[in-house]
């Protein structure tokens, strides 16, 4: 691209570097390290980096769609975890080395990791796993085990931070931010270390954030998800489990906060993105007790058609539905069923399910 126009090329990749730096900024990760199109960056939780490595790549591809073909920039990414040397405010070491390894092996708009990066993480993200093997590189001694990350490059959940400078001119307003994305990033990290000054650090970046609420009660409570709750009796007789939830929203911010309220009031909460995946959960998971679901979904089922099969396939568990529209008329909803109309307080949320679940 450099060769056919120098100055178009450069406005693209200041444009390009503008969303990284900002999503990683958000991601309390650390620019280490630039040159050309090339950016070492450094974060304090795997869990931050391999969540701002795919916004960034989603960002990247929705600002790519704004520009003709010819102009559009795609970069890969590689993440390793590992002890790094610091000198000079520069990072060092095989830990860098085989990340940029695996950023040469990237497809571009793809990211890799290594095992080590995938087995911390798999449990803790959205995210699907490829095993693409064992892969030899140059200048490593032993072959690495190699691992893509699957992700929708077009998710509409993970657009750009808004573009800065005299670049910005170039990115139409489809690269425009979705802060939700960055936000539900930057609250997942705060819960993974779960301690007062975390919850602090969210609530001064975002005051009145989808989690502001949470945050506070947390830090009421001590400043984190289990300071002043009591101990159980060491000797106490074995009880009943908790009540098995099974949140179904296919908005990642909106499901995050679902499942953080009900996991504080005591519930095991399962997640579906969609009605149709839900049903899955449904077959595997005869302990769920009561299922929680938006009504416009993607897929062949919505939630209202969801409750249906739930109220006559799965009667042990309740339903409850929440919408932001009109209400379900009763040929559409059951009697049995409950229904929040949204937004609504996290106490109403709970006081719902735990009135199904009892």
């Amino acid at each position: 691209m450099m060769h056919e126009d120098e100055d178009a090329t450069l406005v693209v990749l200041s444009s390009h570097r503008a969303i990284i730096d900002d999503i990683i900024t958000a991601g309390r990760g650390h620019v280490s390290g630039s040159a050309g199109d090339s950016v070492l960056a450094e974060f304090p939780s795997i869990i931050d980096a391999v969540n701002c490595g795919v916004l960034i790549q989603r960002a990247l591809a929705k600002a790519n769609a704004a520009l003709p073909p010819e102009r559009r920039m795609e970069l890969r990414i590689g993440i390793n975890v590992g002890d790094v040397m610091v000198k000079d405010g520069g990072v060092f070491g095989d830990g860098v080395n085989v990340a940029a390894r695996l950023e040469g092996l990237a497809e571009p708009g793809g990211i890799l990791v290594t095992r080590s990066v995938r087995d911390q993480v798999r449990d803790r993200v959205d995210y699907d796993f490829d095993d693409l093997g064992e892969q030899s590189v140059k200048n490593i001694a032993r072959p690495l085990r190699v691992f893509r990350v699957v992700f929708d490059p077009g998710a509409p959940a993970a657009q750009s931070p808004a573009p800065r400078g005299p670049a910005a001119a170039d990115v139409e307003s489809g690269a425009a931010a979705d802060l939700g994305a960055v936000e539900l990033a930057f609250w997942r990290s705060v819960e993974a270390r779960d301690a007062p000054v975390e919850y602090h650090a969210y609530l001064e970046r975002y005051p009145s954030g989808s989690f502001a609420l949470l945050a506070q009660a947390r830090l009421v409570r001590g400043g984190s998800k289990t300071a002043g709750k009591p101990p159980a009796a060491p000797c106490s007789p074995p009880t009943r489990g908790p009540a098995v939830v099974l949140v179904v929203e296919n908005d990642p911010l909106v499901r995050a906060l679902a499942v953080d309220v009900l996991e504080e009031a005591g519930f095991e909460v399962i997640e579906a993105s969609s009605a149709d995946y839900a049903v899955i959960v449904l077959e595997k998971r005869p302990d769920v007790r009561v299922v929680f679901t938006d009504v416009e979904m993607p897929g062949k089922l919505d939630g209202i058609q969801l409750a249906r099969i739930v109220q006559h396939r799965y009667q042990r568990a309740g339903v409850v539905v929440g919408s932001g529209r009109e209400r379900p008329t009763p040929s559409e909803l059951s009697p049995d069923a409950a229904f929040l109309a949204k937004p609504y307080a996290p106490a109403t949320l709970v006081d719902a399910i735990r009135r199904l679940a009892a």
